[in-house]
């Protein structure tokens, strides 16, 4: 039955139903068939969504769309020009910096995409880059969104295995820096490559007067960081001093905030945590059938039959997870598989929020990997490119992203050590 099951989503989600009702559909099934009582189902299903930390997930959706809204992008990027504009191929600099600063705002790489994607891309073509490589700087830099703090598939991560969620946010710090770095390090070498390189001339003025007008956004991350370091607030109530800060922000800048933008906002808000929290709420309900069938000790004795160490171990859930992140939504991936696997993490001693880290960097990275990859999508969609094309441009950012997820896996302290330091852990 476990098998079946496994394969009847699979198949759902080929002919294109959404995951959440793939999950719903095959959940229900398997609790009339095996004469489970439907009241479970419910309570299972409310169970999975039942969660004060849940609260963060709206406000942090809310707080990237203020954001957005306050033009908090072409401030951002223009920031990112002032500082590595003069770098060879700055523009692709600039946009790895644009990113990897409004990560800390939005928290997610599909916010990335939609908010900074049209803007980045639509000016490195205008400065003569290729569409090719302006399209895989965007694509790639998107991917740090859910590994800088705030992270939205960290949350969902935390609440699914009983992580300290604080823990997780400080622990993605160091690993989204060395995405930023890896990435600006392949930029200088593809940018030789380009026919015309725009640089930027470094002008401290220009640093100066770009960083005033981006600091409003700037100190939307700092305030989420330094509230949970400092005690003042929850990773839960972060997100909603941040949402405060983003209506204030947003109703004093240029651009304003009418009644109906606000509205608009709310709405955009309430339906996407919706799609997030039904995922979720039918995962929860399909990881419960899996419990019964006592799938976690199943897959703790093959594993443990396949390998001892731990670092085989990760090596192969690593595998596991990028290839289900070719094909299915984060979230629900998370939702489904975590309940299974922190047995197994136990049982190895593999520390939780390493690999929560780890997990979150390989989810980003299926956000821009064919077929599915939703960034990759809204990226073809905005840039107007095939998915074929999309498919050729990313691989070298796909092989070294893979790179820095070797690293991040091979050395835990590189995840540990700010939460370590800050006493979150």
């Amino acid at each position: 039955m476990l098998f079946l099951m496994i394969i009847a989503v699979i198949v759902l989600m080929l002919i294109d139903v959404p995951v959440a009702f793939a999950l719903a559909i095959t959940s229900a099934i398997f609790f009339i068939v095996e004469e489970v009582p439907l009241a479970s189902y419910v309570q299972m299903a409310t169970k999975g969504v039942d969660s004060y930390t849940l609260l963060a997930l709206p406000f942090f959706i809310l707080t990237g769309k203020l954001m957005n809204a306050s033009g908090a992008t072409d401030r951002i990027m223009e920031l990112g020009k002032a500082i590595v504009g003069w770098m060879y191929g700055g523009l692709g600099h600039a946009n790895i910096m644009a990113s990897f600063l409004f990560a800390g705002i939005s928290g997610s790489a599909v916010a990335d995409a939609g908010g900074l994607g049209a803007v980045e891309v639509k000016a490195m073509e205008k400065a003569g880059y290729s569409k090719r490589f302006a399209i895989g700087v965007t694509a790639a830099s998107a991917t740090v969104g859910p590994i800088i703090p705030p992270s939205i598939i960290m949350i969902v991560y935390g609440i699914a295995s009983g992580t300290s969620i604080g823990a997780l946010f400080l622990g993605g710090i160091v690993p989204g820096i060395l995405m930023a770095v890896a990435m600006m390090g392949l930029v200088s070498f593809l940018a030789r490559r380009e026919h015309k390189v725009e640089r930027i001339p470094f002008r401290l003025a220009n640093v100066r007067t770009a960083l005033w007008h981006a600091l409003p956004a700037l100190i939307t991350p700092f305030l989420i960081v330094m509230g949970i370091l400092t005690g003042v607030f929850t990773a839960t109530e972060s997100g909603a001093v941040a949402a405060f800060y983003a209506l204030i922000v947003a109703l004093v800048s240029k651009q304003g905030l009418s009644l109906v933008s606000s509205w608009k906002l709310i709405v955009e808000t309430v339906v996407e945590s919706a799609g997030i929290l039904l995922i979720m709420a039918m995962a929860s309900v399909f990881s419960w059938t899996l419990a019964y069938q006592q799938a976690p000790q199943t897959a703790v004795s093959v594993l443990t039959e396949l390998t001892s160490n731990p670092m085989a171990l990760l090596l192969l859930l690593g595998i596991l997870y990028l290839i289900l992140g070719c094909f299915i939504e984060a979230i629900a991936i998370v939702t489904m598989t975590i309940p299974v696997v922190i047995p197994i993490l136990q049982n190895f001693g593999i520390d939780p929020v390493h690999f929560g880290v780890v997990l979150a960097l390989i989810m980003s990275i299926g956000t821009i990997t064919p077929p599915l990859g939703i960034v990759m999508f809204t990226l073809c969609r905005v840039t107007k490119v095939s998915v074929p094309m999309f498919a050729s441009l990313i691989m070298p950012w796909l092989a070294l992203l893979i790179g820095v997820v070797a690293l991040v896996m091979s050395f835990p302290e590189l995840v540990l050590f700010i939460p370590k330091l800050a006493g979150a852990y």
